[in-house]
């Protein structure tokens, strides 16, 4: 996964599974009657969860890579995503920040991500 052009893979993490990329997001309702034409159509935001995994050889490298991620997300509030095993690119917003889940030198990362632009996909 890239993020603002930076591979999360120099901070030791790697995509271990996206949850409700395929998902279609709820119709919003904006007319007060229904309209059926293709541009009365409207859906919500579309939220993913990303789950993220590192092994690192002791805690400091853990906590290190760990807070260069955080100062990744936090650095802008918009970001340009790219999924590179699923070929998928979008531009969203980390809505809730990040959890992250510890197990000695194991780190799991879930980001959930607020897609505002829609799902492109890249060549190789």
């Amino acid at each position: 996964m890239v993020i603002d052009s930076t591979d999360i893979a120099d901070f030791g993490l790697k995509v271990q599974r996206v949850i409700d990329l395929e998902n279609l997001p709820m119709r919003k309702r904006i007319l007060t009657t229904p309209g059926l034409a293709a541009n009365d159509i409207k859906h919500e935001a579309q939220r993913i969860t990303v789950k993220l995994f590192g092994a690192y050889a002791d805690r400091d490298t853990l906590a290190l890579n760990l807070h260069t991620f955080r100062e990744l997300v936090e650095a802008e509030l918009v970001h340009d995503v790219v999924l590179v095993g699923r070929k998928m690119h979008f531009t969203a917003v980390a809505t809730r920040g990040f959890q992250v889940s510890l197990l000695n030198n194991v780190v799991i990362v879930d980001v959930e991500l607020t897609i505002v632009e829609s799902l492109e996909y890249v060549e190789d």
